[in-house]
C-alpha cells in the first residue's frame, strides 16, 4: 500500500542515509544490509564497491535475501521501492527485490552465483520510507575472487559473435589459461605474430626451390590457410630451363567483390612483370602456364580476416623458349630447324642475304638460357659500289643522270663523252656487281675485274663541221677566197689563224693558216715556219683558235702559245717544197668547244684515195683579195676540183714559160697533188698557206684533211686575183700521216 502523491512529495524532504564501503585486495568476503537479520530502516542508500586483482573476476551469491517487493509500470516495472542493484561499470548485472520464496522472479536464489567479466563490481542497496508496516530482514551476500577463463571467453566469442566478426582476435591455434591471464601457442611450423594471438605460417617463408619439378601449396591446403602470413617460394632452376606452372582447380583466395585482390593476394613475379590472383577461379583455368624463365617468385599474403581453402601448384620444366619471332629479312633468307614451331635454348638460326646484299649484323643467332637471342636480328642492305670516281674522272666525259644514281647493286651507269668528243676505247656501260666493283658491260655480258684497257677514253671527235641553218646552201659551189662569200661563223672549227712576229696580232698581214689535229698540235705548211735557213721561234709564232672575223676583239677567240716547232725532216730535200708539212706543239691542251675542234687525218686505205682526180675538196683560209690586194679579215672558202699531176705539171711549165719573170724551181712529187682552176678560176692566195683541203668521207659526217696549201704561180704582178694555174697541195699520204702521228703523240692528248 503506497501513500498519496502528496505524502510522496513530502518524503523527498526526509534525509536519506547514504554510505559507500570499498572492498579491495581480498580474495573473498561478505557484506549485508544494515541490521541484518533484523529489518532494515527507511530511507537507506548504501553501496559496496568490490575490486579484485587484474585477471580475475568477481563471483557473487546472496545467501539470504528479503526485501520489500514492488512493481510500478509507470516507474519502470519491478523493484521500484526497495532494491539491490549489481553493476559492472555501466552494465547492470541484476536488480533484485522480494524474497526467493514469495517472489522467485525478482529475488535471487541462495544457490545462484553472479559473475562479473572484469575485476570490479558495485552493489547498491536502496530502501524507501514505507517499511513501518512490514519487516523485511534485508540480505547477506558473499563474494569470491575467481580466475577468468579467457580461453573459454574467446571460444564463446568465436561461436556467437555476429557483428565485426572479421575483426575478432583470438588464439587461432591453442589457448592456455593461467592464473590472472592466458597465452596463445601455435602448431609446429607456425609462429605467433606480434598481436600474440594469430599463428603465422613460417614454414612457407623464403623457400628456395631448385629441383626441376615440385609442388607448392598454401599453408595446410586444402584446409583454410593461415592468417597474416607472407609465404615466398623462389623457383630457380638450371640455366636454359623454363618453369611451367599448373594450378589445381580447387582454388580459393579471399577477394573483394569490387576492388579485387585487396585482402589476400597470390602474386607471381617473372620476366620483370607481376601477375596477381584471387577469387575462386584457378589461373589459366588450371591449364599449363609457360613462364618462359628459369626464375619465378611466388608470394602469398593473407590478412587477419577470412581464411579460404587456398591453392596448390604443380611445377615442372622444359627448355626455355626464345619468344621473339624471327623472320627472313628482306632480300635474304633465314636457315633454321622450325619443325617444333618454336625456338628453345641452344637452338641456332643462320642468316644469308641474296646476291648483291650485305648482311648487317651477326649471321648466326643462338637462343640463350634467359629466353633471348644473343644478337639482334640482322638485316640485308643492298651493296654499294660507291661513286665510281675512276669513271667520273674520265676526261671530257660525264655520267648520264649522275644525280639520280644510288650506286647500288645491279644499277647501271653510262659514261658519255662530252659534246665534240667520242669514245675511242673502253666501255661506256658499267654495272655495280656483287663484288662491289663497277664492272663493264660488254654486249650484255658482265666482264669481271676491269682492267685499265676497259676504262673509257674520250677523244676529240674530229672532222665535225659546224652544223648551220645555211648548210644546205653550202652545197652550192662557193666563190673562191678572192671573190667568194665569207664562211659562216665557226663553220670550219679546225682552222687556225697563224701570225708571226714579235707581237700577237689578229690583223697581221704576215700570216698562214693551219689545222688543229689534236688537243696539243696544229698542222700547217712547213714553208710558213721555215725558210731556206731558219725555223721560226715558237715565241714568235702566234696561234689563234676559233677566229672568224679578225677585226673582232681578241677576247672572242682563244690564243694559245706555241711550245715547239717541228718541221718534216725531208722538207726542202731533195726538191724544194717537197714534204711541205710541219707541226706546232701547243703550250697547253685545248678543250674542244663549239668554236674549235680537230680535223680528221686519213686512217684507212680508202681514206687516202679521196683526193683522186675530179674529186672536189673545200679550202677555207684568210687571204688577200680583189684587184687591190688587201687583207681578208673574214674567213673565206671555196671548192676545188682535183686535177691530174700531168695536167698540173704541164700547166705549170706552160705558165712559167709564158712569164719570163717566173722561174719554175719546184717539181711535183709523189707527196703533192694539184687542184683548182686555170685562168681566172678559183685559186688560193697569200695567207692560205698551210690551209687544209678537206673532203667529206662518203656515208659519214666526217671531214678529212687530204692536203695542205703549198704553192701556186701568179702572173707576177703581185695581185692574187690574177691566177694563172692550179694550186699545189702537200698531200697527206700514208708516209706523211705516219710522220705526223709519230711526232704528234699519235694524235692523243698529252697527259
Amino acid at each position: 500500500m503506497r501513500l498519496s502523491v502528496c505524502l510522496l512529495t513530502i518524503s523527498f524532504l526526509i534525509a536519506v542515509s547514504y554510505a559507500v564501503q570499498i572492498l579491495r585486495g581480498e580474495t573473498f568476503g561478505q557484506f549485508e544490509s544494515p541490521n541484518h537479520p533484523a529489518p532494515y530502516g527507511n530511507n537507506l542508500e548504501k553501496e559496496w564497491r568490490i575490486e579484485v586483482r587484474d585477471g580475475f573476476r568477481i563471483k557473487l551469491r546472496f545467501s539470504a535475501f528479503d526485501l520489500e517487493d514492488s512493481y510500478d509500470p509507470d516507474l519502470g516495472g519491478p523493484c521500484v521501492y526497495d532494491f539491490v542493484k549489481v553493476t559492472e561499470g555501466a552494465k547492470v548485472i541484476g536488480k533484485f527485490c522480494g524474497n526467493p520464496t514469495e517472489y522467485p522472479y525478482d529475488a535471487p536464489r541462495p544457490d545462484k552465483w553472479f559473475y562479473t567479466k572484469g575485476n570490479t563490481a558495485t552493489i547498491k542497496f536502496v530502501s524507501d520510507f514505507s517499511n513501518e508496516d512490514i519487516t523485511p530482514s534485508g540480505f547477506q551476500a558473499h563474494y569470491v575472487e575467481e580466475d577468468i577463463d579467457e580461453c573459454a571467453e574467446m571460444r564463446r566469442k568465436e561461436q556467437y559473435t555476429m557483428v565485426d566478426w572479421d575483426e575478432l582476435i583470438t588464439c587461432n591455434h591453442f589457448c592456455h589459461n593461467v592464473p590472472s591471464s592466458y597465452y596463445c601457442s601455435c602448431r609446429a611450423g607456425f609462429t605467433l605474430s606480434s598481436n600474440e594471438h594469430t599463428c603465422v605460417a613460417t614454414f612457407c617463408e623464403n623457400q628456395v626451390l631448385t629441383a626441376d619439378e615440385g609442388e607448392i601449396e598454401s599453408p595446410e591446403y586444402p584446409q583454410p590457410y593461415a592468417k597474416l602470413s607472407h609465404c615466398t617460394w623462389d623457383i630457380h632452376v638450371r640455366d636454359g630451363l623454363s618453369v611451367h606452372l599448373t594450378f589445381n582447380t580447387e582454388f580459393e583466395v579471399e577477394e573483394h567483390d569490387e576492388e579485387g585482390c585487396v585482402y589476400d593476394i597470390l602474386k607471381l613475379t617473372h620476366n620483370d612483370r607481376e601477375d596477381t590472383y584471387c577469387g575462386t577461379e584457378a589461373p589459366a583455368g588450371g591449364e599449363v602456364i609457360d613462364m618462359n624463365t628459369k626464375d619465378v617468385k611466388i608470394e602469398f599474403e593473407t590478412d587477419l580476416s577470412v581464411q579460404e581453402k587456398g591453392f596448390k601448384i604443380f611445377y615442372n620444366t622444359t627448355r626455355i623458349r626464345c619468344l621473339k619471332l624471327l623472320s627472313s629479312p628482306s632480300n635474304g633468307e633465314i636457315i633454321r630447324d622450325f619443325s617444333k614451331g618454336y625456338h628453345e635454348f641452344e637452338d641456332v638460326v643462320n642468316y644469308t642475304c641474296n646476291r648483291g646484299y650485305d648482311l648487317i649484323g651477326e649471321s648466326r643467332l643462338e637462343c640463350l638460357s634467359d629466353g633471348t637471342w644473343n644478337h639482334e636480328q640482322p638485316t640485308c642492305r643492298i651493296k654499294s659500289c660507291g661513286l665510281p670516281e675512276h669513271l667520273k674522272s674520265v676526261k671530257y666525259s660525264h655520267i648520264v643522270n649522275l644525280a639520280t644514281k644510288q650506286f647500288t647493286y645491279l644499277e647501271e651507269i653510262t659514261v658519255k663523252c662530252n659534246e665534240w668528243y667520242e669514245m675511242t676505247a673502253g666501255a661506256a656501260r658499267w654495272v655495280c656487281e656483287d663484288s662491289t666493283l663497277w664492272e663493264k658491260i660488254d654486249d650484255s655480258v658482265v666482264v669481271p675485274n676491269p682492267v685499265e684497257n676497259d676504262m673509257p677514253k674520250c677523244r676529240p671527235k674530229c672532222g665535225q663541221k659546224q652544223r648551220l641553218e645555211t648548210d644546205a646552201m653550202s652545197l652550192l659551189l662557193r666563190a673562191n677566197p678572192i671573190e667568194g662569200d665569207a664562211s659562216d661563223r665557226n663553220e670550219w672549227p679546225w682552222l687556225v689563224f697563224l701570225n708571226f712576229g714579235r707581237t700577237k696580232n689578229l690583223k697581221a698581214s704576215l700570216m698562214c693558216t693551219g689545222a688543229l689535229i689534236s688537243p696539243n698540235y696544229v698542222l700547217t705548211a712547213a714553208h710558213c715556219l721555215k725558210d731556206e735557213h731558219h725555223v721560226k721561234w715558237p715565241n714568235k709564232t702566234h696561234v689563234w683558235l676559233g677566229a672568224h672575223d679578225r677585226r673582232e676583239k681578241e677576247t672572242t677567240v682563244k690564243y694559245v702559245k706555241a711550245e715547239e716547232i717541228i718541221i718534216h725532216p725531208k722538207y726542202y730535200t731533195p726538191t724544194k717544197l717537197n714534204y711541205d708539212v710541219a707541226l706546232i706543239r701547243l703550250a697547253e691542251t685545248v678543250t674542244m668547244t663549239k668554236k674549235y675542234r680537230t680535223l680528221c687525218l686519213p686512217e684507212q686505205e680508202h681514206d687516202y684515195t679521196m683526193s683522186s682526180v675530179d674529186a672536189f675538196g673545200d679550202v677555207a683560209a684568210w687571204s688577200l683579195y680583189d684587184e687591190n690586194p688587201r687583207e681578208s679579215y673574214k674567213l673565206l672558202d671555196a671548192k676545188f676540183p682535183v686535177v691530174s699531176k700531168t695536167d698540173c705539171w704541164e700547166s705549170l711549165k706552160s705558165k712559167s714559160a709564158e712569164n719570163s719573170d717566173t722561174q719554175l724551181s719546184v717539181t711535183i712529187t709523189e707527196n703533192m697533188f694539184c687542184a683548182g682552176y686555170v685562168d681566172d678560176g678559183h685559186a688560193t692566195c697569200a695567207g692560205a698557206s698551210g690551209a687544209p683541203m678537206v673532203m667529206q668521207k662518203s656515208g659519214t659526217d666526217d671531214y678529212f684533211g687530204v692536203g695542205l696549201v703549198s704553192f701556186g704561180i701568179s702572173n707576177g704582178d703581185g695581185q692574187c686575183g690574177n691566177v694563172v694555174t692550179y694550186t699545189v697541195f702537200a698531200e697527206l699520204n700514208k708516209e706523211i700521216v705516219t710522220w705526223i702521228k709519230s711526232n704528234a703523240n699519235n694524235l692523243q692528248e698529252i697527259e
